[in-house]
């Protein structure tokens, strides 16, 4: 074997050497960007576990002081729980009647207020923009009524 043969079957043993390591480093690469999703999938589930546990309590909390409150009014109201339901469901009913006087009032209001358009409104000045699609420019301002001023 010549000099340059044995040169040339380093340098194809090297490209060789080369190319195969070249492919367990993608192969590494894949795993790891499977196991960063993966991980990052679990997270994801571990944190939604994390946040619906928080709402459950916070819920279960809510529940437990809505409850001790509602026990403390009946005792100082000297109801049970049927009356307190029907004292509930009172003023649940005065409150929406009152809610529809109101929005009847504002009704009105507005009505009213509609009526008078046009009386004792000033005419205030307009600008005349025209110019800007017309790519002429009549300049100023003028007000808003027809004719001459």
């Amino acid at each position: 074997m010549s000099f340059a043969r044995a040169d040339v079957l380093l340098v194809d043993r090297i490209t060789e050497e080369l190319k195969r390591l070249e492919r367990q480093e993608e192969l590494a690469e894949e795993a790891l960007i499977a196991q960063q999703k993966k991980h990052a999938e679990l997270l994801a589930r571990q944190q939604q576990e994390r946040d619906e546990a928080l709402a459950r309590l916070m819920r279960l909390r809510k529940l437990r002081r809505m409850l001790r409150e509602r026990g403390v009014e009946m005792v100082n109201r000297g109801m049970n729980a049927d009356e307190m339901e029907e004292a509930d469901r009172r003023e649940e009913e005065e409150r929406q009647a009152e809610l529809a006087r109101v929005q009847q009032e504002e009704a009105q209001l507005l009505r009213e207020v509609q009526s008078m358009s046009g009386v004792g409104v000033p005419d205030f000045p307009s600008f005349d923009l025209s110019f800007l699609t017309s790519g002429e420019s009549s300049g100023g301002i003028h007000s808003g009524q027809s004719g001459s001023s």
